[in-house]
């Protein structure tokens, strides 16, 4: 039963990758005009996917593996604006900051829950 879990974690990192790319791609090329409801739309469906299968996913795993996710699930908001500022050049303009900025809350409190269920499963 595993199989679905990592999938959903999959698919919503995906989704996250590619609306944080599509809204880089913006700050230089303005291609999607006014039109930002669907990448924040796709940003907030890949959190909500990527919550689910991650705590999904790390409840059939060992406790290793789940501090492993956290620091991964901690890191990609930190890792997307150290990519995205040499695109952007230092400014962050339109949905990009909300975008990207909106990641750490998530973020942060998944890696909290991912740590938690590590320590519990040691104990």
């Amino acid at each position: 039963m595993k199989q679905p879990f990592r999938i959903s974690a999959i698919v919503g990192t995906a989704l996250l990758t590619i609306s944080i790319a599509v809204t880089y791609i913006d700050a230089r090329v303005d291609f999607i005009g006014d039109r930002y409801s669907a990448v924040v739309l796709v940003a907030i469906l890949g959190v909500l996917l990527s919550f689910i299968g991650f705590v999904g996913w790390a409840a059939q795993v060992n406790g290793k593996t789940r501090i492993l996710m956290a620091v991964l699930v901690f890191f990609y908001p930190l890792v997307a604006i150290c990519i995205g500022i040499p695109i952007v050049g230092g400014s962050a303009p339109g949905v990009l900051i909300h975008i990207v900025g909106a990641l750490f809350l998530p973020a942060f409190v998944l890696a909290i829950a991912l740590i938690a269920m590590a320590a519990t499963a040691r104990a």
